[in-house]
């Protein structure tokens, strides 16, 4: 017999793990970013407290900065150390050994403590009437930036601006560049979404599927804790995100059980934002469902 508070359960549990906290954007609310070069050598742990899965690494960029909740932390076992972080506003968790050092899972890899950072988190147009060029934060020549390259300024320290680069030859690179902080020169603007083109559904679909299989995931190991008694056999429920002809729908599947995940969708909307950062696409729910337009 399935019961309501069957029902109940995983949605409050679900909606609990997709709810993020938000954080000030203030120009006062200075924060530590950490740079982690080859995050691939590191142990790193998702929002759910999970390692991350070979698929998820690969999807690391060679730089990652992890903004620092709590640089000395422990996991919810209360056991395991670690340093708390966000990653597009969402959690993540990098392993310390019992020295108190980070964990390694292979020779290599560096990291960077930048404090006093201000976070800016929004997309501009570097035009190249002066040379720009991009030092990288970790190993690397420095790189000479081309007019008119798209990039998501992700925080300001000691000077000078970290990036990550949208579009040109050197696309996803990240690193440092020296920018006025008023717009008004000649060296950057901030870009709409004219200025670019809009991302296709592949390039959509890529940037999502990481949160739709960490949610999925979550929600298979809540219904593995329910005995059969408990669910009546009923199989678990999965996100699934379909294609139409002008865009792209995350929903419920059993479309039965879509009512019953409401509030778990409508925490996830925020991170579908988040995960969209700088590509001009704006998610938004519709009924039990989100809505990814395309045009």
């Amino acid at each position: 017999m399935i019961t309501m508070e069957f029902l109940r359960r995983p949605v409050l549990v679900l909606t609990g793990l997709l709810v993020i906290a938000g954080r000030a954007t203030a120009k006062d609310d200075l924060s530590t970013v950490l740079l982690v070069e080859r995050p691939d050598h590191f142990i790193l742990c998702n929002k759910y407290q999970q390692r991350l899965t070979p698929d998820e690494y690969r999807q690391l960029p060679a730089v990652l900065p992890l903004v620092v909740v709590r640089e000395f932390d422990r996991l919810n076992d209360g056991l395991t150390p670690c340093l708390s972080a966000e990653v597009d506003g969402s959690p993540m968790y990098l392993m310390r050994a019992g020295d108190g050092l980070f964990a390694r899972r292979g020779n290599g890899g560096s990291t960077i403590t930048c404090r006093n950072a201000l976070l800016l988190g929004d997309t501009v147009l570097l035009l190249g009437r002066e040379a720009l060029r991009l030092r990288p934060a970790g190993a690397g020549p420095v790189l000479a930036l081309t007019p008119r390259v798209r990039a998501v300024r992700l925080f300001r320290s000691a000077g000078q601006t970290f990036v990550r680069l949208l579009s040109g030859t050197h696309a996803g690179a990240g690193g440092w560049v020296v920018l006025p902080e008023s717009p008004e020169g000649s060296t950057w603007v901030r870009a709409t979404a004219a200025q670019g083109q809009r991302p296709d559904a592949a390039a959509i679909t890529t940037r999502l599927l990481p949160l739709i299989t960490g949610a999925n995931r979550a929600l298979a190991s809540i219904y593995a804790e329910l005995s059969p008694a408990s669910s009546g056999g009923l199989p678990s429920p999965v996100f699934r995100l379909a294609a139409t002809e002008d865009s792209l729908i995350c929903s419920v599947e059993p479309h039965a059980m879509s009512g019953a995940f409401a509030g778990s969708m409508k925490a996830m909307l925020p991170e579908c934002e988040r995960a969209l950062l700088g590509t001009g696409v704006r998610p938004r729910l519709s009924g039990e469902s989100i809505v990814i337009p395309l045009h």
